[in-house]
């Protein structure tokens, strides 16, 4: 190393990885408004939450509120997060597994309009996360 290759491989190593942390940051910031003005996104929260207010103290739907709940925070906490470009990869895998448990939920009580329409919107929605 007295040499000095050892140096420059140090050297290439930090811009290197100071390239991949400007690369990273670039992306969460232009995916930042992506994610919080996405259509899917919120339709999802809306029909989670119209589902969840006509499901609740029926019986037999316990199950669908809950998960409804669960999809409408996820969803919110995405949005949330990419105000601050926090964390992002991890909660849009949280918002698509959330989402799909969800809509399997949903889809076992087709006969509901809302648990329907439900189900349709976390779909797209968990599509849409698998996307970002």
């Amino acid at each position: 190393m007295r040499n000095g290759y050892g140096c420059e491989k140090i050297k290439t190593n930090r811009a290197t990885a100071k390239l991949k942390n400007q690369a990273t940051a670039e992306l969460k910031k232009n995916l930042t408004p992506y994610i919080m003005d996405n259509q899917k996104i919120k339709s999802c929260i809306d029909a989670c939450q119209t589902c969840a207010d006509e499901c609740k103290g029926k019986s037999g739907m316990e199950q669908c509120v809950k998960l409804c709940v669960a999809c409408v925070d996820a969803c919110k906490n995405l949005i949330t997060a990419s105000k601050t470009n926090s964390n992002l990869d991890a909660l849009c895998k949280k918002c698509e597994v959330a989402c799909n448990a969800c809509a399997v939920e949903c889809e076992k009580h087709s006969h509901m309009e809302s648990c329907k329409k439900c189900a349709k919107a976390c779909r797209e929605c968990a599509k849409e996360c698998r996307t970002m």
